[in-house]
C-alpha cells in the first residue's frame, strides 16, 4: 500500500511525519500512537503544531537506498548534479539546467539519493 496523503513538518527542531490537519489557524501533523505508549487520548494520534513553512508532502516514492522522498528533500544524482524536489505543474519533480522532470511511479529513481532538505540548518 503507498502512504499518498503522508506529511511531515517541523516541531521545535525535529521533524514530525503523519496526516496533516489544521487547528485553529495552525498546521498540525498526526503521527499514530504506538500501540504500547500510554497516552491519555482516545483517538490514536499525536498531534504537532509545525512550522507551516517546512511541510512537505510524501511523494509515494523512494530513493536508490529506499529513503522516501518528501517535497522540500535535496537529492543527488549519480553524476554529481543536486536539486530541490517540488511540487509544480501538478506533479511532483526537479529542476535541471534546462528544463522541468517529473518524478512519477514508473521512474527509475536509482540516480536519486536523499542528501538532506531544504530546512536541515533548522533541524537538530
Amino acid at each position: 500500500m503507498r502512504d499518498i496523503g503522508k506529511y511531515r513538518g517541523m516541531c521545535a527542531g525535529h521533524w514530525r511525519y503523519g496526516y496533516l490537519t489544521q487547528s485553529y489557524g495552525n498546521m498540525v501533523i498526526q503521527e499514530p500512537i504506538d500501540v504500547n505508549d500510554q497516552q491519555p487520548f482516545g483517538n490514536g494520534y499525536k498531534q504537532f503544531i509545525v512550522h507551516p513553512d517546512t511541510v512537505g508532502e510524501y511523494t509515494g516514492l523512494k530513493d536508490k537506498n529506499g529513503a522516501k522522498i518528501y517535497e522540500g528533500d535535496r537529492v543527488k544524482s549519480t553524476v554529481g548534479w543536486t536539486a530541490e524536489i517540488e511540487f509544480s505543474n501538478g506533479s511532483f519533480g526537479y529542476h535541471d539546467d534546462i528544463q522541468w522532470l517529473a518524478l512519477c511511479v514508473w521512474s527509475n529513481l536509482c540516480f536519486l539519493e536523499v542528501i538532506g532538505t531544504i530546512h536541515d540548518k533548522e533541524a537538530k
